[in-house]
């Protein structure tokens, strides 16, 4: 059976993008869908039952990876992405310490990684002796939660599960949060013996591009969904979600850690059925992209929306041309 390339798929539907002719009508990427739907990383969504954006999402952006670095791509060197420049390389894709992990994820030279991976580093502290365990882990987006501690007492008086609405930064400052372990959940290696613990997450490598799902379902099966907004800004600063970093006094340090918004997925509907819509700039403007159907829209449909999917491109990333121009989306 001929395998199908998800890799050389992507390459036909950027090309049918940036190429096709305005009245030619909208297109169907189903070559694509189908290479994603065969590949060995999307085993999950060719079973029966209701798939989301997110599981799309990973799903190829594995499938994608798996194709770069398969045996028959590997004759070419990829080249380096957005810069040739080991010094701008640096600075665009480590942060902290930027130590190798020795992960295959972090360090893998294809664009996919290049693009949207990053390093969590999960810190362990005893409280028995404080001695500190670090690991580290590389991830292609932040699954953020979404504060639901009112939501069962509405559902018991019958009312609508509408939670008051809350801010991106405040998931993403309850993400990084210690969080207290309990004496059955942790071994001390030096105190040999089961004790409590902090554990608390940080960023010390930044992604290029920051995808950020919003995790709109409650309870350990995931059988209800929570419809509540969450604030979202044209910017977000990951300061606060990183490790403590050596350049941190650097000029234009700042930028580092800030991200500019460009696309916004929605879900409408239940957790059984609904409709993805999503929000994209383009050359400065935005536009509201559901099915065949675009239509430019006001920034501030887009901040009102509920969203699903965020994602942001990192300030300090500049695609340089030989002008010295910046692109963007």
């Amino acid at each position: 059976m001929r395998r199908e390339c998800l890799a050389c798929e992507l390459d036909k539907l950027f090309k049918e993008f940036y190429s096709a002719d305005a009245g030619k009508g909208p297109y169907g990427p189903t070559s694509f869908l189908y290479a994603v739907w065969m590949d060995a990383s999307s085993a999950e969504l060719s079973q029966s039952g209701q798939h989301d954006a997110h599981e799309m999402l990973i799903s190829t952006l594995n499938g994608i990876h798996t194709a770069l670095t398969s045996n028959a791509l590997r004759r070419a060197r990829l080249p380096q992405f957005p810069l040739d420049r080991a010094d701008s390389l640096t600075q665009l894709y480590t942060h902290g310490d930027g130590g190798s992990t020795g992960d295959h994820g972090a360090g893998c030279p294809c664009v996919v990684h290049r693009t949207f991976c990053g390093q969590l580093q999960s810190t362990v502290t005893c409280l028995r002796c404080g001695r500190a365990t670090n690991t580290h882990e590389p991830f292609f987006d932040l699954s953020l939660d979404i504060v639901t501690d009112d939501a069962n007492a509405r559902k018991k008086k019958g009312a609508r599960n509408e939670l008051s609405s809350q801010s991106l930064v405040s998931c993403l400052e309850r993400y990084c949060a210690p969080e207290q372990l309990p004496e059955t959940s942790y071994r001390c290696s030096a105190c040999q013996t089961n004790t409590r613990a902090l554990k608390q997450l940080a960023i010390i490598r930044l992604p290029p591009v920051l995808c950020i799902q919003l995790k709109c379902y409650e309870n350990a099966t995931g059988t209800t969904k929570v419809d509540a907004r969450v604030h979202f800004g044209l910017t977000v600063d990951v300061r606060g979600c990183c490790s403590k970093g050596t350049d941190d006094d650097l000029p234009h340090a700042q930028d580092m850690y800030l991200y500019d918004l460009f696309t916004v997925i929605v879900h409408e509907g239940t957790l059984a059925s609904g409709h993805y819509t999503n929000f994209s700039r383009w050359r400065g403007r935005w536009y509201r992209y559901d099915d065949d159907k675009v239509a430019p829209v006001p920034l501030s449909q887009v901040l009102d929306a509920r969203a699903y999917q965020l994602f942001y491109i990192r300030r300090g990333l500049r695609n340089q041309t030989s002008h010295g121009t910046s692109g963007e989306p």
